[in-house]
């Protein structure tokens, strides 16, 4: 099976891995997903509905998804409307990439505990513009349960704590692979 090696090439190995994409699309309409930007009426269904469109190939790039957030979920049809904050200049991009790489991650994630592997890998980045924790994170060997109770705690929960976890911030390029695949 093939997996991704870093953040772009996640939607190219979803078109690949039947399994996996299904995995992730499942995820993308089961689990919490949090956000002042979703936040109110239909927004985060209507979000659901983009991502899953993404992973499906019927939006044809990360870059014409982040249009479709700002246009399907306008700034002005928010309770958030006047915080800067909130939709400070490209927030829909960091909403999409943050989700699908969360989604993406924890579908690896789960599918190597269901096979009983107790460990995975995280590679090296082609980025150029690695925040300092993802210097740290990268190129080593993790307890794959702890990676996705990481990632349930901080995503699922809300709860975000300093824990290691893919993604670690919106721009992170990093993934989780088994260790076969390195």
């Amino acid at each position: 099976m093939n997996y991704a090696n870093e953040f772009s090439e996640i939607l190219v190995i979803l078109q690949d891995n039947l399994e996996l994409k299904q995995r992730v699309l499942t995820l993308i309409k089961e689990k919490p997903i949090f956000g002042k930007s979703i936040k109110g009426d239909s927004r985060v269904e209507e979000f659901r509905k983009i991502l899953g469109e993404l992973v499906n190939g019927n939006i044809n790039s990360l870059e014409i998804s982040y249009t479709e957030v700002e246009s399907r979920l306008p700034r002005s049809q928010s309770i958030y409307v006047s915080d800067n904050r909130v939709f400070a200049s490209g927030w829909a991009e960091r909403l999409v990439r943050t989700h699908l790489s969360r989604f993406y991650n924890q579908s690896v994630l789960e599918e190597l505990d269901e096979g009983g592997e107790e460990e995975c890998f995280i590679p090296s980045s082609s980025s150029s513009n690695l925040s300092p924790r993802c210097t740290i994170i990268q190129n080593k060997n993790y307890k794959v349960k702890e990676l996705l109770q990481n990632l349930i705690i901080n995503y699922d929960l809300e709860q975000y704590d300093g824990s290691i976890k893919v993604p670690e911030h919106p721009y992170c390029s990093h993934v989780v692979k088994p260790l076969e695949d390195n």
